[in-house]
């Protein structure tokens, strides 16, 4: 009798655990994610922009490092639920320098809690966006891709110069727009003016397989 007891009380403390767990707001889970900055603050202020939509599981923080020349500092935090209910966290950093050297930076990865460890699942859920998906004919460049940057050269790419791929991580719905950008929009060198004018398409569609848990391209434009 004890046993079963004691067996009851264990199922009700893990039960309470897990729904405790599950009820953590975005802002809660995002306050104790290892990657945010101890400077990130979720305090809004004319220099420090807040969007929390807890309904649509978005975090957005843009702090303005410089007034003048319109820099700025931003993180994004959203949840993607599967249809088994796992959930899954895209965390993105967004350096923009604005007119200081006209290269905008960025990173963004995808995250899974899992047994109390945060792993990086970025390539289990993110399909490869390369710069062969968007030219759109045959004889795509053959560019050096590393961080997002994707550059001719080793030199060029070191240094920030090429294309690049942006990502807007949805306030609303599911839906993640990956956009070919200049990574240095003062420095535009002729050749990579001509290769993203060679692109027949700017903007690729993920879209999100709730299903199956990861994401899939969708419409080119």
């Amino acid at each position: 009798m004890k046993r079963i007891v004691l067996v009851f009380l264990l199922s009700v403390v893990l039960t309470a655990s897990h729904s405790l767990l599950f009820a953590q707001s975005l802002r809660e889970v995002f306050q104790r994610f290892p990657l945010k900055r101890p400077e990130t603050s979720m305090t809004p202020s004319p220099t420090n922009k807040v969007v929390y939509d807890a309904t649509n599981g978005y975090l957005s923080i843009k702090s303005i490092t410089n007034a003048e020349a319109h820099s700025s500092e931003q993180v994004v935090f959203t949840l993607f639920i599967a249809e088994d209910g796992t959930k899954y966290y895209a965390y993105q950093e967004i350096n923009d320098p604005g007119g200081a050297d006209g290269c905008k930076r960025s990173k963004f990865k995808m995250y899974l809690l899992d047994a109390g460890e945060w792993r990086d699942v970025t390539a289990q859920l993110i399909p490869s966006v390369r710069i062969s998906e968007f030219y759109g004919k045959k004889g795509a460049p053959s560019l050096i891709d590393v961080n997002g940057i994707i550059s001719y050269t080793s030199a060029d790419n070191q240094h920030g110069q090429g294309l690049g791929i942006d990502y807007t991580l949805p306030q609303i719905g599911t839906t993640i727009q990956a956009t070919l950008a200049y990574r240095c929009e003062n420095d535009v060198t002729a050749e990579y003016l001509k290769l993203y004018k060679e692109c027949k398409f700017k903007t690729i569609e993920l879209l999100w397989n709730k299903q199956n848990g990861w994401f899939i391209m969708g419409k080119k434009r």
